[in-house]
Order: C-alpha cells, then sequence, then structure tokens
C-alpha cells in the first residue's frame, strides 16, 4: 500500500512539475517549424509567420527551414540555443502581447532568431557577440521595411541598435 501511495505521489509530482515547465502546452507545427506554448502565443507566432510567408518570403524560408522549435519558457533565457530552438521567454513575450503591432514585433523577431539559427546551421556562427547580434538586428531592419512596419517598430529597433544589449 505504501509503495502504491508513493508511485501515486510521483506521478502528481510530475504532472505538476510538467505542468508548470509548459510540457502540456500543446504544440503545431508549421511548415515542419514546432510552436509551442499556449494557444494565444501558438496564433501570434502562426501570424507573424503568416506575415512573413506573404510579405518577406525569402525571410519566412530562412526561419521554417533553419529554426527547428519555437517555445514559451518561463525561465531567463531569450533567444536560441545550439540546437537551433528559440526560448521566447514570458517577459519577452508579455511585452509585445498587447501591442497593437504585435504581429510586427513578432515577426521581426522571429527573423533574428532565424538569423541565428541559419549562421548556426551553415557554421559562420562566430565567437563574437557584437557582431551577431548586430548582424541579427540589421537583419530585423530589413525585414521591417519589407513588411512596411509601422513606425512604432523601427523606433523600437533603433532603440536595440542604442542599447546594444550584447556588448
Amino acid at each position: 500500500m505504501k509503495k502504491i501511495i508513493l508511485i501515486a505521489l510521483a506521478i502528481i509530482v510530475f504532472f505538476a512539475m510538467a505542468t508548470k515547465a509548459g510540457y502540456n502546452d500543446k504544440a503545431v507545427v508549421i511548415d515542419g517549424l514546432k510552436v509551442q506554448g499556449p494557444a494565444q502565443f501558438r496564433e501570434d507566432i502562426a501570424e507573424g509567420l503568416d506575415l512573413l510567408r506573404d510579405k518577406a518570403p525569402e525571410y519566412y524560408d530562412m526561419i521554417i527551414g533553419n529554426l527547428v522549435k519555437v517555445y514559451l519558457y518561463d525561465g531567463n533565457f531569450n533567444g536560441i540555443d545550439y540546437n537551433r530552438r528559440f526560448s521566447f521567454t514570458e517577459t519577452e513575450y508579455e511585452k509585445v502581447a498587447n501591442r497593437v503591432d504585435k504581429v510586427f514585433l513578432i515577426a521581426s523577431t522571429l527573423s533574428h532568431e532565424g538569423y541565428h539559427a541559419w549562421r548556426m546551421k551553415e557554421g559562420k556562427m562566430t565567437s563574437n557577440d557584437e557582431k551577431e547580434e548586430w548582424l541579427a538586428v540589421q537583419t530585423e531592419k530589413e525585414v521591417a521595411k519589407l513588411l512596411n512596419s509601422p513606425q512604432s517598430v523601427t523606433e523600437w529597433l533603433d532603440v536595440k541598435m542604442e542599447i546594444r544589449w550584447w556588448e
């Protein structure tokens, strides 16, 4: 009896941890890219990808061909890992989730991380963080022009360049 109770408790703890870690969030696959998180997050990523597919197809292809997964993450690492998975932190997602220019900001962010993933896959990534981030933000700026993004997005990208968080 004691063993059964311990097993049941272990299962309850596992599911509680899995839910907190986002493992029970549903995932969708868009042209081979796995997108995992709550329904609104998945919908927002899909809308950003749709915009890119329509207005900047070469960047859409870069993202789909190089990023493996995009997922909402409750930790503090917002970025791409060496397996070419993009963890979009809840903190960063919340900064854009209620903005009217959200779809453009998400498309921009996907382009940034897709560029990193492309460089990784092609073996072009360097250990020079300043250079890599500068190139990725330049990619975002190109995409913003192709998408005919609102002025607020252009200003946001200008601030990113001024802040230079990577230094």
